[in-house]
């Protein structure tokens, strides 16, 4: 009898295992990052951390705006697009971001980007100052 009760217990956390949401961060890339930024830092949209909130920092207020978006803004309705559980992942993913920024890693941009037809250098800059600190410069194979 215990042995079909261990069977049963593992049957079904190997079922949650299945239907559990995928992790905040893997949302917020997803759904996310096009406009709030790969690092929350903003880009087309807000940046999601910082200190002061117009609709509100905590949890409940966070899961408002995006279940039901922000009337006359980009900011668009979530709920019916993503199931509930990614929207609560993203959110908790957020809250987090505000209390521990370290857990939003930096991606590490390549030097040299090649395509089929070109071949782009990236290069820093300005670090201070602008939100997108980074110029495009043509390279031929050359160089």
């Amino acid at each position: 009898m215990k042995s079909v009760a261990g069977l049963l217990i593992a049957v079904l956390i190997c079922i949650s295992s299945f239907t559990s949401a995928p992790p905040g961060n893997e949302v917020y890339k997803k759904y996310c990052a096009g406009c709030h930024g790969g690092q929350l830092q903003g880009g087309a949209a807000t940046a999601l951390i910082k200190t002061t909130w117009k609709f509100g920092n905590d949890r409940a207020s966070i899961l408002h705006t995006i279940r039901t978006g922000i009337p006359k803004t980009e900011m668009i309705k979530w709920q019916g697009v993503i199931p509930d559980a990614d929207i609560q992942a993203v959110t908790d993913y957020i809250l987090k971001a505000q209390h521990s920024p370290q857990i939003v890693k930096k991606e590490k941009k390549p030097l040299l980007v090649k395509t089929k037809l070109y071949s782009l250098r990236i290069q820093e800059l300005i670090t201070k100052g602008i939100t997108d600190p980074y110029g495009i410069e043509f390279v031929n194979d050359h160089q």
